[in-house]
């Protein structure tokens, strides 16, 4: 048996306003067109779904049964309608992105602002904070895309866009300024307190291959967890770090901080936009990733 869904519309209204006038204002319909679908669909099921009176429209045993099938149906797929208008009009959604630190301050939370303001009833949930997490999560699909620096694994199932050109800069607090009046080699540095990234970042492993390259060995004597605990130790003198130069840029144009000239060139790095060529983004995760590649 195949029957119109129409039918079947029509049949939940009338029997949801029990009156034939009244679910064809409801379906833009006319009375006539109504009553002729309860009518075909009476005639695929061969018996009488309705008793039609003066006082309108009441369910028969029959159509008692059907109903109890038919009601949760079609409110399901109401729901469902709604639910993707809304959607589709970007009134209603959820975006997962990972991020990683470097890219936090100078692209994510601009594009954060500006996209709650155009949609503030899309979620933005932030599934990772750390660059091999957020390349992980992409990986799997648990987020639906990631902004964060290189070097991370390349993988032919990620598509990555570079969006930013990241320079790390050496700094040192003011019990370090005298390490300002001159360029310093990172074998001269190595004789200094370091204070690196660590934990599950690209920083470390970074900056140990760079050493390594120079014959030296990266051995830090403080972790932190991110950038903003680097600057904060640096800042009390703690040792010397290497962050990215826009992190730093506010803290050193207020002189809590001090660039240390290099003699050997960092290489720079990028913050890119990671995604997994297998996953389809939604229109709100692709909206916001549209801002974000016009920061």
């Amino acid at each position: 048996m195949s029957i119109n869904y129409s039918y079947y519309k029509s049949f939940y209204y009338v029997s949801k306003y029990k009156n034939l006038t009244e679910a064809a204002k409801f379906l833009y319909s006319s009375q006539p067109n109504v009553s002729r679908e309860i009518a075909l669909l009476e005639r695929e099921y061969g018996c009488r779904l309705f008793e039609r009176s003066n006082r309108g429209m009441k369910l028969t045993p029959e159509g008692e049964v059907l109903y109890s099938y038919v009601k949760p149906a079609i409110e399901q797929l109401n729901m469902a309608e709604d639910s993707l208008t809304r959607m589709t009009s970007l009134q209603h959604g959820v975006v997962n992105i990972g991020i990683s630190d470097t890219a936090l301050s100078n692209i994510i939370i601009p594009a954060l602002n500006k996209f709650r303001e155009n949609y503030p009833s899309v979620l933005v949930r932030i599934v990772s904070s750390y660059c091999l997490e957020s390349v992980n999560a992409v990986k799997n699909e648990s987020c639906d895309f990631a902004v964060a620096a290189t070097p991370f694994p390349e993988d032919e199932k990620l598509k990555c866009t570079k969006i930013l050109e990241v320079s790390d800069i050496a700094i040192g607090g003011t019990a370090y300024t005298e390490l300002t009046k001159r360029t310093q080699s990172l074998a001269e540095l190595n004789e200094y307190p370091m204070i690196c990234v660590g934990g599950k970042t690209i920083y470390y492993p970074f900056f140990t291959d760079l050493f390594a390259k120079k014959g030296l060995r990266f051995e830090p004597e403080l972790f932190s967890a991110n950038t903003a605990q680097t600057l904060l130790m640096v800042r009390n003198k703690l040792g010397i770090g290497f962050v990215p130069r826009s992190c730093a840029e506010d803290d050193i144009e207020r002189g809590l901080l001090f660039e240390i000239p290099l003699s050997e060139s960092i290489p720079h790095r990028f913050v890119c936009m990671i995604e997994n060529r297998n996953h389809t983004l939604s229109l709100a995760a692709s909206e916001l990733k549209k801002i974000i590649l016009e920061i």
